[in-house]
């Protein structure tokens, strides 16, 4: 990912943030089972055309103890605008796993292709992710 690359870590949420938006033109296609030796339930992504584009990015914010959302602009919209107030003073930590073991081991399925996760320390922020959740 390119946003591994960033010197900064502005630079880094910068390349987050259109990565989360350019995935938002991808929605989930209707699971389908294939069997090689084992049955496995498989899922693509798919853009307005039909274009798949394999599996996406899990993008987390973590915004309390214990409290995250999983952002995903096709099902909530709404948090674009949380995704656009991202910067470097309201985000203490990023975190980012690509491999697929480590990330099924911590999001299960849905973090097949790898996740970012997000700790936000803004309150303001803090407040706007709750009340648009």
């Amino acid at each position: 990912m390119e946003f591994e690359k960033a010197e900064s870590k502005s630079e880094r949420i910068e390349l987050i943030k259109a990565k989360i938006k350019a995935d938002s033109i991808y929605k989930q296609s209707e699971p389908e089972i294939k069997t090689v030796h084992s049955a496995t339930i498989f899922n693509e992504h798919e853009n307005q055309n039909g274009i798949e584009c394999g599996c996406k990015i899990l993008f987390v914010l973590h915004y309390k103890k214990r409290k995250s959302i999983i952002v995903n602009l096709n099902e909530k919209p709404e948090l674009s605008i949380v995704v656009d107030k991202l910067n470097s003073e309201n985000v203490e930590r990023i975190w980012y796993e690509f491999k697929k073991e480590t990330a099924q081991a911590v999001y299960g399925v849905s973090g097949k292709c790898g996740f970012v996760q997000l700790r936000i320390t803004d309150r303001k922020l803090k407040r706007l992710i709750k009340n648009v959740w």
